[in-house]
């Protein structure tokens, strides 16, 4: 296995619960109809959604780096008009992509247009967390700034929650710190010090849920917020 290979193993490793919370809020959505995955990658969650829906349809840019085979259509999300029907989907996705897009109101308007009346939007984006993806790295929402995004641009009954409190937070901080600092190091010592360096990443996150479950403090520092909303009938 070459470096960037075992690197990016440490990467998931990492913040693997946290990847949990989407995983799980996904699965028991358990969504119906027709659904739209807005800057889909590679479609990580088609196969849960197909379980109950019936049909998802990913949408992504040509210039993504990632396997490209799993995109239905592709789309500047920032710009382009999707080619989609007006009222097309029951359900719209975007998960960890707004905070990717330089022109936010652009998706959320052209979601609210291809959604049918009362029709929802799923939305996961990151409060207090690494810079990644650069240069495509523009925003950091509070659920202020979500809510007030959404009443602009169609949606009501808008729900919102913290994926994690001040701990688990705090602490994959750390990790992401700890886990750069080793991949510093030359291939053979990265190797060594990941033996000490995976089972401290995994207990940190352990960790951080039982003290966030202990101390709550969940509404003002978090890694991250989980929003539901519907289109206006």
């Amino acid at each position: 296995m070459d470096k960037e290979k075992f690197k990016n193993i440490i990467r998931k490793y990492r913040v693997c619960f946290y990847l949990d919370i989407n995983d799980k809020f996904i699965k028991n959505l358990k969504l119906k109809g027709n659904v739209v995955d807005l800057g889909c990658g590679i479609a990580a969650h088609k196969e849960v959604i197909l379980k109950t829906a019936q049909k998802y349809i990913g949408v992504d840019w040509e210039s993504c780096k990632h396997d490209k085979s799993r995109i239905d259509v592709f789309a500047n999300l920032n710009e382009d008009k999707l080619a989609f029907e007006d009222c097309s989907f029951d359900n719209a996705l975007s998960l960890e992509v707004l905070e990717h897009l330089n022109n936010p109101p652009h998706i959320l308007k052209e979601a609210c247009r291809i959604l049918k009346p009362g029709g929802n939007i799923i939305i996961t984006t990151p409060f207090m967390w690494w810079i990644h993806e650069p240069p495509y790295d523009y925003f950091r929402y509070t659920k202020y700034g979500l809510e007030y995004l959404l009443k602009q641009n169609g949606f009501e009954n808008i729900k919102i929650q913290p994926k994690t409190g001040f701990w688990f937070m705090w602490l994959l901080k750390l990790n992401y710190y700890l886990t750069q600092s080793a991949f510093k190091l030359p291939y053979l010592l990265l190797i060594i010090s990941s033996i000490i360096l995976l089972p401290l990443v995994y207990f940190n996150q352990l960790l951080g849920l039982f003290l966030d479950k202990i101390f709550g403090g969940y509404e003002k520092e978090t890694a991250g917020y989980i929003l539901m909303a519907q289109k206006k009938l």
